[in-house]
């Protein structure tokens, strides 16, 4: 799923979030976050949203994103449900 941050930045209907990964567990020498990558069309990626602190194991950063994976299939839910009234 894509990440709360940069939909609430660029809109949910913003062309700009086809440059964005979907939300994902990384690593740092400090514990694992989630984030996205950022596809800057010149040939790179760059890193695109740093959504969380960090996680003490992956185990826990995992579990939050599909936490955070479930309440945005839900805020879709509900938008569809008052874009159709």
């Amino acid at each position: 799923m894509k990440s709360f941050q940069v939909r609430n930045v660029y809109g949910a209907d913003s062309s700009e979030l086809k440059n964005f990964s979907d939300l994902q567990v990384c690593s740092s020498a400090a514990g694992y976050f989630l984030d996205t990558v950022y596809d800057a069309q010149e040939g790179y990626a760059e890193p695109g949203s740093r959504d969380t602190d960090y996680y003490r194991n992956k185990a826990d950063a995992e579990f939050d994103q599909a936490l955070d994976d479930a309440m945005m299939e839900a805020a879709d839910a509900q938008n569809s449900l008052v874009t159709k009234r």
